[in-house]
């Protein structure tokens, strides 16, 4: 709901206050899944930022980030991750996931104004 009034008050649209939930929603499933497996006691961090004519969301996890180069084929959570992504990628303007210095992941997701 926090995220919700905040899309709201930088200016998007229901549409895309929408997208960004199911957007933040997902990147927070995708951090549990990898926390799950390097550092379960780890909290799953979501940041929020308004810059010039857009609205930022990292959603930062202990776990590594998922390589787009693994393979799909036999594993579930590599194909479930590429599935994750290519959701991602629809409903923001820009989906980066990279890892973070120190250990973890980031998915930095944007929405333009």
């Amino acid at each position: 709901m926090a995220l919700a009034a905040l899309a709201r008050a930088a200016g998007l649209s229901e549409e895309s206050v929408d997208d960004l939930k199911i957007a933040v929603g997902e990147a927070c499933a995708n951090a549990v899944i990898v926390n799950e497996e390097t550092a379960p006691d780890v909290p799953v961090k979501v940041h929020w930022s308004h810059e010039d004519a857009r609205v930022v969301v990292n959603v930062e996890g202990a776990g590594h980030p998922f390589d787009s180069g693994e393979s799909a084929t036999g594993d579930g959570l590599a194909a479930r991750m590429e599935m994750s992504v290519a959701l991602l990628e629809s409903l923001v303007d820009s989906c980066e996931v990279t890892e973070r210095p120190g250990g973890g992941s980031s998915a930095r997701l944007t929405i333009n104004l």
